[in-house]
C-alpha cells in the first residue's frame, strides 16, 4: 500500500497540471479583449521584429515593463510559425508572420499564458506540501495542498485572465511563487529555494506592477524573520541581522541579474531604459486611469475601491473560507504560549500579512482597476482553503479527503458554467452581475464577437459600416467596416451603432 501511495503522490503534479489546463485551453479564439491588439502586435510582434534585426533598445515597449509578455507572445507565435513552415502552410519569414491577421495568431499568442497558469497549480501544490509537511508523510497535508491548488485553478477571476494576452495572470503566478519561496527559505534554508524565489521575483518585476512589490516584500520578510527571532529570544540578534542583510542583498543581486539578462533593452542602455521606465510609470500614476465606481466616473476612486470591488470577484466558497480563516488566525495567536504554531497556522499568519501589505501597496496609486490586484486572489484561495480545513481537519482521513474534494467540486461548479466568459462572473452573494454594473466598470470586450455574428447575417453585411467601442474587439469578427466612436458625428454616419456596457 505504501508503494502505491508513493506512486500516486508522484503523479499528483502531472494530474494537477492537466486538470488546471482543461478549463483554460478550449475556446481560446472565442473573443478579444480591449488591450490584446496592442499586447499581441506591440508587446509581441514589434518586439520580436526588433530582436530579430538586433535593435535591442526597441524591445522596450511599455513601462510595465511587460518583458515576460513579449517572451510569451513571441514563443507562442514562433511555435506556430515553425509548425506552419514544416507543414508548408506558410512561406513567410518569422518577422513577417508575426504581423499576420490577429485571429490567425491570437490562439497561439494566448497559449503560453494558459500553460503558465496551468503549471501554477502543481507548482503551488509542491510548495504548499513542503511547507505543511516537510517530511512528506502526512496525507492530510497532501490533500490540503492539492485542494488549495485546484480551488485556485478553478478561480473564475484567475481563469479569465489566464486566457488572454496580458500581464495580470503571469504577475500573479510569479509573485505568489516568489513569496512562498521566501517563506520556505527563511524556515528551511536551501540554495535552490533561495534562487527560485529570487528568479520568480525578477520575473514578477519584468511583467508589470505590482510585481515590483516583491522587492519590498523580500525586505519585509527578511527583516520580519530577524525581528521574530529577536523577540522570541528576548535579545538583539546582531549575527542574524547581518546574515539576513547579506542574504537580502544576494537575493536582490540574483533578481537584478535575471532582470537584466531577460530584457534586451537593458543589455545596450540600462540607465536609459530604467530612466524611461520610471518617468513613464510616475507619469501614468499621476495621470490616473478613468474608472467607474459607485455611480460616477473618476480617475481616483479612493481607498474604498479595492475593498468594495474585490469581493465581487470572489466566489462564495472563497469568501466564506476567508471569513473562517480569521478566527482560525486568532486561535493560534491566543494559544501561542501554550503550544507551538502548526505549519498551517504559521502559513495562515504569513499569508494574511502579505495580503494586507499588498493591498496597502496597491492603494498607494490613484490608478486602480480590479485586475491590478489579481495577485491577491491566489493568496485568498489558499487562505480560504486553510480556513475551511479547520472545520474538517479533526475528522477521519476519509472524511477529510472527501471534504477537500467537495471544496474543489464546488469551486469548479461555480466557475465552469461561465466558460468561456469567465470575465463576466461576479459574486452572486453580492448581487452578481446586475449589482456589479452599478458599482464598477464591467466588460473588457467579451461578447462583441456575438454582435459581429449577428450583423454578419444581415444582407450585404460586407458593405455595412458600424460604430462601436471598443472596435478592436469587434472588427476582427465583422465582415464589414467600422471604427471607434466617442462622439455623435461618428455614430450618425454609421449603419449600426453598438453600445457596450463599459462604454
Amino acid at each position: 500500500m505504501g508503494k502505491v501511495w508513493k506512486a500516486v503522490s508522484r503523479a499528483w503534479p502531472v494530474s494537477l497540471f492537466f486538470i488546471a489546463l482543461l478549463p483554460r485551453i478550449f475556446g481560446l479564439g472565442q473573443f478579444l479583449t480591449s488591450d490584446e491588439r496592442t499586447n499581441i502586435f506591440v508587446a509581441g510582434s514589434a518586439v520580436v521584429q526588433a530582436f530579430l534585426r538586433g535593435d535591442f533598445r526597441a524591445t522596450y515597449w511599455h513601462f510595465y515593463p511587460g518583458v515576460t509578455m513579449s517572451w510569451a507572445d513571441g514563443l507562442g507565435m514562433a511555435a506556430q510559425w515553425a509548425f506552419e513552415r514544416l507543414t508548408g502552410a506558410t512561406t513567410l519569414p518569422l518577422s513577417a508572420f508575426v504581423d499576420s491577421d490577429i485571429r490567425q495568431v491570437m490562439v497561439m499568442a494566448r497559449l503560453p499564458y494558459a500553460l503558465l497558469t496551468a503549471l501554477f497549480a502543481p507548482a503551488l501544490y509542491v510548495l504548499l506540501r513542503r511547507w505543511l509537511d516537510p517530511r512528506r508523510t502526512d496525507r492530510r497535508a497532501q490533500w490540503l495542498s492539492a485542494g488549495a491548488a485546484l480551488v485556485l485553478a478553478f478561480d473564475p477571476f484567475l481563469l479569465a485572465h489566464s486566457r488572454v494576452v496580458h500581464g495580470d495572470a503571469p504577475v500573479s503566478v510569479f509573485m505568489t511563487l516568489s513569496m512562498l519561496g521566501i517563506f520556505l527559505y527563511l524556515r528551511n534554508g536551501g540554495r535552490r529555494m533561495f534562487l527560485f524565489s529570487a528568479v520568480m521575483g525578477a520575473l514578477a518585476a519584468l511583467t508589470k506592477a505590482p510585481g515590483q512589490f516583491m522587492a519590498l516584500a523580500a525586505i519585509l520578510a527578511f527583516a520580519g524573520d530577524w525581528a521574530r527571532v529577536s523577540i522570541t529570544n528576548r535579545r538583539f540578534d546582531g549575527a542574524l541581522a547581518r546574515r539576513r542583510g547579506l542574504e537580502l542583498a544576494a537575493w536582490g543581486l540574483v533578481a537584478l541579474a535575471v532582470f537584466v539578462a531577460l530584457w534586451p533593452a537593458m543589455w545596450v542602455d540600462p540607465l536609459g531604459t530604467v530612466r524611461h521606465m520610471l518617468a513613464e510609470t510616475f507619469g501614468k500614476v499621476d495621470e490616473g486611469h478613468l474608472v467607474y465606481f459607485m455611480g460616477r466616473a473618476t480617475k481616483d476612486p479612493g481607498l474604498w475601491f479595492y475593498i468594495t470591488v474585490l469581493p465581487f470577484r470572489l466566489t462564495p466558497l472563497t469568501g466564506i473560507g476567508l471569513a473562517l480563516s480569521l478566527p482560525a488566525l486568532v486561535r493560534p495567536l491566543i494559544a501561542r504560549r501554550r503550544q507551538p504554531l502548526t505549519p498551517a497556522a504559521a502559513l495562515l499568519i504569513l499569508l494574511w500579512l502579505y495580503a494586507i501589505a499588498l493591498l496597502l501597496f496597491g492603494n498607494l496609486s490613484p490608478k486602480k482597476q480590479d485586475r491590478y490586484l489579481l495577485p491577491l486572489f491566489p493568496v485568498f484561495d489558499v487562505l480560504a482553503v486553510l480556513g475551511l480545513q479547520f472545520i474538517i481537519y479533526n475528522s477521519k482521513f476519509k472524511i477529510y479527503q472527501w471534504g477537500m474534494a467537495a471544496l474543489v467540486a464546488v469551486q469548479a461548479a461555480i466557475a465552469l458554467p461561465w466558460h468561456p466568459y469567465y470575465l463576466a462572473y461576479f459574486n452572486p452573494l453580492l448581487g452578481g452581475l446586475p449589482r456589479a454594473v452599478e458599482t464598477t466598470l464591467v466588460g473588457w470586450g467579451e461578447g462583441m464577437e456575438l454582435a459581429a455574428d449577428y450583423l454578419n447575417q444581415k444582407p450585404d453585411a460586407e458593405n455595412l459600416y458600424v460604430a462601436s467601442t471598443p472596435s478592436q474587439t469587434f472588427l476582427p469578427y465583422f465582415a464589414g467596416r467600422g471604427e471607434n466612436f466617442y462622439t455623435n458625428d461618428v455614430a450618425l454616419r454609421a449603419d449600426y451603432v453598438i453600445i457596450y456596457r463599459a462604454q
